[in-house]
């Protein structure tokens, strides 16, 4: 067998059946569809078993109730190259969730409700080919968590809120779009100050770098041979609270 579809069954949890022994009667599963279920959460074992697979490449688990993903659920070595996370209830993405997928070239995120992208949350994806994003609750501009993803050749961020201020903190972004023109108008700003932003995408705004005392931005490492620290912003912040409250939770 190398296709499952046990989609649209009311499956609360990541493929129960799946355990130790009849892993062994799917060598040659190659597709499995989980989507429009009613699973909220991954088990850890369930779905490390999933990806244990050793064929495994496409794992479709849209339209579900997912709100948060385990920083241990994709700790197997596999072979994952496709993974459809869309139309869940996922708010924040952390620092290297998907670090133990090197071989993903598909990752779909949209339609969540996904508000803050942490530094180092597509960490360790740098053959991913396609990332959608777009359909969430993003809203600050942020340049870094792309900053790794070398082999991306389609990205859509679309129908997000994004709030624009003519501020240095718009720079990396800029240099981002300039270096990889795939992220042209993925940045159209629903709001700003001053409100004329209101409609640009990000690429075209005029930021006076020179009144502003603005530094000019470090570009990638993997872009431009140049290195260095980069400075605490508030979407880090937020980032870091969001993370620390997931924890407590759990």
């Amino acid at each position: 067998m190398e296709k499952l579809d046990p989609s649209r069954n009311g499956i609360f949890a990541t493929v129960p059946f799946l355990d130790a022994k009849l892993r062994t009667c799917l060598p040659k599963l190659q597709k499995l569809d989980q989507s429009r279920n009613g699973i909220f959460a991954l088990s850890d074992i369930a779905f490390a078993t999933v990806l244990g697979l050793p064929k495994m490449q496409k794992l479709d688990l849209s339209r579900n109730g997912i709100f948060a993903l385990s920083d241990v659920a994709f700790s197997t070595d596999h072979a994952l190259t496709s993974l459809d996370l869309s139309g869940n209830y996922m708010i924040a993405l952390f620092p290297d969730l998907f670090v133990q997928l090197p071989n993903l070239r598909e990752l779909r995120l949209h339609d969540n409700h996904i508000f803050t992208l942490a530094p180092g949350a597509f960490r360790g994806l740098e053959n991913l080919k396609s990332l959608t994003l777009a359909g969430n609750k993003l809203s600050v501009p942020v340049a870094e968590p792309f900053r790794n993803l070398t082999g991306l050749l389609d990205v859509t961020l679309a129908n997000n809120s994004w709030v624009c201020e003519a501020v240095c903190e718009l720079l990396p972004v800029q240099a981002l779009i300039s270096a990889r023109s795939i992220y042209k108008q993925q940045f159209l700003c629903a709001s700003g100050e001053p409100e004329s932003l209101k409609g640009q995408y990000v690429e075209n705004i005029r930021i006076p770098k020179d009144d502003l005392g603005c530094l000019e931005p470090e570009m990638f490492p993997e872009m431009s041979g140049r290195s260095g620290s980069q400075a605490i912003s508030a979407t880090t912040l937020v980032a870091a609270l969001a993370f620390l409250c997931y924890n407590l939770l759990m």
